[in-house]
């Protein structure tokens, strides 16, 4: 009885029960996604596209765009002021808005796998054409499935009385990274086939989508709010240079390819929750016990890494116990740095009148993706030694 009391004092199980299943489901997607992206590494055909670089920008770049739309429509759902008319314009509006951000997204990452293909020495006008196509089509492809499926996320959340703060960001976040991964390979293996004629009408088609988008959005009377230049610059620098990294990493390791979408995505995924609770209680002026949410976290997140080494251990080739004993201390602490890093964004910007969510959550991001490059790495010369 004393255990179970003092769990009930460390433990917030609503949040664990609700929590775990999206969890979980994230964690299938990014061992898939992960395998997705160790299958690429092995391929021979596929190794002169910048996979790995395109993919970790894609989830970055794009993923924070979505993440941001997903967490104020949730805010917003949960707001009892708001009629669903208005709310309803919210998400078509803004929905313009996500997606004329991630066909500028999808144009950009096309531009940074064209300038790293060209650094080594690729100067192939059909491949550097390849790659901004299969970008730019990712991007937009995959933003259009995940604004219908978020949509579709909040309102069953709110028919089943779930809090969407424990569901949608950790699911969708996963689900949009193995279909941004998956579309990305696809398009990567069908587009080569093609002519620069076919690719050069596919980047124009994309493009006519543009002004509907810029339309709807100017006439739009609330929309959320938009990155400045500066987080967005710090952002993408940070994420291309992991990028880059892991481009590099996972040609020796290919461990690296497959452990970076869980290692990063898990972490970022169980900090958004927490995120997410903490910009809803700003938003909505309600109380949230944001000492009982970390604990509840720490735990779920030893429990995730836990069952995900498990998993891994079943489909690839067995480590030693002190890889795993570091594999699961490096994850956890990552999680715990994530946390803390919340916590002190969404102090330091109450205090100035910051936006917690603009702000707050690309920096996680970056942080998070420069975090897991780096503990990869020193598990990768651990291995080797």
């Amino acid at each position: 009885m004393i255990l179970i009391e003092m769990m009930c004092d460390l433990c917030d199980f609503t949040l664990l029960l609700q929590s775990t299943p999206s969890l979980i489901i994230s964690l299938f997607g990014l061992l898939v996604t992960g395998k997705l992206l160790e299958n690429v590494v092995e391929t021979t055909g596929m190794q002169k596209f910048p996979i790995l670089l395109q993919s970790n920008c894609i989830l970055n770049f794009k993923g924070n765009v979505e993440l941001l739309y997903a967490l104020y429509l949730s805010s917003l759902r949960q707001n009892d002021c708001v009629t669903y008319e208005k709310y309803l314009r919210y998400v078509f509006d803004n929905g313009n808005l996500v997606l004329l951000q991630s066909i500028t997204i999808g144009i950009t990452i096309g531009i940074i796998g064209i300038a790293r293909s060209i650094l080594v020495g690729i100067f192939e006008l059909k491949l550097l054409t390849t790659i901004l196509t299969t970008s730019l089509v990712t991007c937009t492809i995959t933003t259009l499935i995940f604004i219908l499926l978020l949509y579709l996320t909040i309102e069953f959340s709110k028919w089943m009385s779930i809090s969407p703060d424990n569901v949608i960001l950790p699911t969708l976040g996963s689900l949009s990274d193995f279909l941004s991964i998956r579309f990305l390979i696809l398009f990567t293996d069908y587009f080569k086939h093609f002519s620069i004629y076919i690719l050069s009408l596919t980047i124009l088609s994309c493009l006519c989508i543009i002004p509907f988008c810029i339309f709807f959005v100017c006439a739009s009377k609330k929309r959320m709010p938009i990155q400045s230049v500066s987080i967005l610059a710090f952002t993408y620098i940070l994420s291309t240079f992991g990028g880059y990294i892991l481009d590099k990493m996972s040609i020796k390791y290919t461990f690296v390819a497959s452990s970076f979408p869980v290692y990063s995505g898990l972490a970022v995924s169980i900090s958004f929750i927490y995120l997410h609770k903490i910009f809803t209680s700003v938003s909505n002026r309600t109380e949230h016990n944001s000492k009982l949410s970390y604990l509840t976290l720490i735990i779920t997140s030893f429990l995730m890494i836990v069952f995900y080494i498990l998993l891994s251990s079943i489909f690839d080739l067995k480590r030693s116990l002190m890889f795993y004993a570091l594999f699961i201390l490096f994850f956890i602490f990552q999680v715990m740095l994530l946390l803390k890093l919340i916590e002190m964004l969404a102090k330091f910007l109450q205090c100035y009148d910051g936006d917690i969510g603009i702000i707050s959550l690309p920096i996680v991001t970056a942080v998070g993706d420069v975090t897991s490059t780096t503990l990869l790495m020193l598990l990768a010369n651990i291995k080797d030694n």
